[in-house]
């Protein structure tokens, strides 16, 4: 049993011009999509929220908005995060794959029309 996840970013937040740092990261939101090797029709999302250090910028450590990779963005957000921790959220995870996994397996027989269906994975 495996599990496996991958950084999904959803929003990235800057300041236009931040003492002269143009396009300054100040927000990224941002998910993991878990998921595991038992159960492959199944995942679980994990969301992230992270507001970066703007006030530390300098000239050494900024990066320009276009030179900011996806690993990199996973890397900040998940800096304060110990691998006892991930570990934990993906355990945790296991309940939602495992439910989301068997709901893929059925047919809907009947889908009210005018209620909107949960969020789809």
């Amino acid at each position: 049993m495996s599990f496996s996840r991958e950084f999904i970013v959803d929003t990235i937040k800057t300041h236009d011009a931040y003492y002269g740092y143009v396009n300054a990261i100040a927000i990224v939101s941002a998910r993991w999509k878990i998921t595991n090797s038992q159960y492959p029709n199944g995942c679980a999302y994990h969301c992230f929220m992270k507001e970066l250090d703007v006030d530390s910028l300098t000239p050494a450590c900024f990066l320009p908005i276009e030179d900011v990779s996806n690993e990199q963005l996973e890397q900040w957000c998940i800096a304060d995060m110990s691998p006892n921790t991930i570990a934990e959220i993906e355990l945790m995870a296991l309940i939602e794959i495992k439910r989301s996994h068997a709901m893929q397996s059925l047919t809907t027989y009947y889908q009210n029309p005018e209620v909107p269906p949960p969020f789809q994975m």
